[in-house]
């Protein structure tokens, strides 16, 4: 029984490990879009890219995204927490 608990942790964080990114991902699309722009690449940053943010925590994941906006080629940054609260920088 302590084995398959052990296995049931590991499955439900491989699968978040997995579906937080695409979640993420959606969340961009869906904010961008509805300003009326549109995607061009995100890039999820790892350890030391921060972007414009100062303090990153544990439980939040910084994306680097382009984006078109009218005629306009333009950069933005979010910090998504685990909790899917969102700090923009567009």
């Amino acid at each position: 029984m302590e084995n398959f608990f052990r296995i049931l942790m590991i499955v439900t964080i491989v699968a978040l490990w997995i579906i937080m990114p695409c979640i993420h991902r959606r969340e961009i699309h869906k904010e961008i879009e509805s300003a009326g722009g549109e995607i061009i690449k995100i890039k999820r940053c790892f350890l030391f890219s921060r972007g414009p943010f100062e303090i990153v925590g544990k439980g939040s994941t910084v994306y680097r995204f382009e984006y078109w906006m009218r005629t306009e080629r333009r950069e933005g940054w979010v910090k998504i927490d685990i909790w899917l609260d969102s700090d923009w920088r567009l």
